[in-house]
């Protein structure tokens, strides 16, 4: 029985899709973590840092060290591994809904 719960819930977290409001220190630990577990993060929003300084503080996080992995960004998403995260500028979660992703 608990095998089949704990199953269940790996299958019910490939299908978890995360938007993370702020790319602060916490807001880059949570989407490496994600990462780390395979959930999907389709959004990131953060009024104050625009996409190119994403790239840079997710690939040179000073308190996690350097990304091992793939960081860019085009198109106005920012690309971790493959994985196209779209941006936002709002200046807060409540007004992601009508909003339009950065680029």
């Amino acid at each position: 029985m608990a095998v089949d719960s704990i199953s269940q819930a790996a299958a019910a977290m490939s299908d978890l899709c995360v938007g993370i409001n702020g790319f602060g220190r916490i807001g880059r630990l949570v989407l490496r973590a994600c990462l780390q577990k395979g959930i999907k993060v389709v959004a990131v929003n953060d009024p104050f840092i625009d996409l190119e300084y994403m790239v840079y503080m997710f690939k040179y996080d000073s308190t996690h060290g350097r990304y091992k992995g793939e960081v860019s960004h085009e198109g106005g998403k920012l690309i971790v591994d493959d994985h196209k995260i779209s941006v936002f500028q709002c200046p807060g979660a409540s007004s992601l809904q009508e909003a339009t992703p950065t680029g």
